[in-house]
């Protein structure tokens, strides 16, 4: 048994720079491309080898172009962050204590549910009149179903030291809108919103799923409706 190893080295492809007569003499000048695929090295012509010569130089042109695109992403990305980064967590935890005090829920169980800004965010409209869309977003919140459980509190909402609005129905619900775009809602966590109901007292708590889960759904896509209503910002 017998076996011929093709090197596969660095120097692919295999390029003839001369070829040679009989007696080793070197015939005029000559080049050749040579590609072995499985058992045959079938020829190369010359206008296939400017095919190839030409399309590498246009990859080496738009090799060039997107280095120059990266660089500049890479600057961009790099750039001083914006003087204000969004709200602190001690700050939105000062807000939600706040706001659960607010609701006058502190002894009762609760479901709270809080979206802040990423970075700088303005909601020029909210101090306006009750028939302001922003206003009417807070009071009135679409939602998903009729008799579903929706994000909701009262239909009036009340300025408070001209940094937010607060919707809220006593014991029961809140919505707060803050200038700044922070977003909370508290409802009850027992068998009033959350829970299902329980037999007797001093059980346990059941959270229902499909409550959790639709509300969290319409609370994420609430703050979209007040960022669609003439506003600016971020959030998450």
């Amino acid at each position: 048994m017998a076996a011929i190893v093709v090197s596969t080295g660095a120097q692919k492809p295999y390029i003839v720079g001369k070829m040679t007569d009989d007696a080793g003499q070197t015939i005029g000048a000559y080049f050749g491309f040579f590609e072995r695929r499985r058992d045959i090295i079938p020829p190369v012509s010359v206008a296939r080898i400017q095919q190839h010569l030409s399309a590498g130089q246009q990859w080496s042109s738009v090799d060039e172009r997107l280095s120059a695109i990266d660089a500049v992403l890479k600057m961009s990305t790099t750039a001083t962050a914006p003087a204000n980064p969004g709200i602190s967590e001690k700050e939105s935890n000062a807000r939600l204590a706040a706001a659960r005090k607010a609701a006058d829920r502190e002894e009762d169980p609760l479901v709270c549910y809080a979206a802040s800004a990423l970075g700088p965010c303005d909601f020029p409209t909210l101090f306006l009149s009750h028939s302001e869309r922003l206003v009417r977003l807070i009071e009135k919140p679409p939602f998903l179903r009729r008799d579903g459980f929706n994000i909701w509190a009262s239909n009036h909402s009340e300025i408070i030291d001209a940094k937010f609005r607060r919707s809220v129905v006593d014991k029961f619900r809140l919505i707060e809108l803050w200038k700044d775009g922070m977003f909370i809602f508290i409802a009850p966590g027992d068998e009033d919103f959350l829970g299902w109901r329980m037999q007797g007292s001093g059980r346990p708590i059941r959270i229902n799923n499909f409550v959790l889960a639709e509300s969290i759904l319409q609370f994420a896509g609430s703050p979209g409706s007040f960022l669609r209503s003439r506003t600016q910002g971020q959030v998450h």
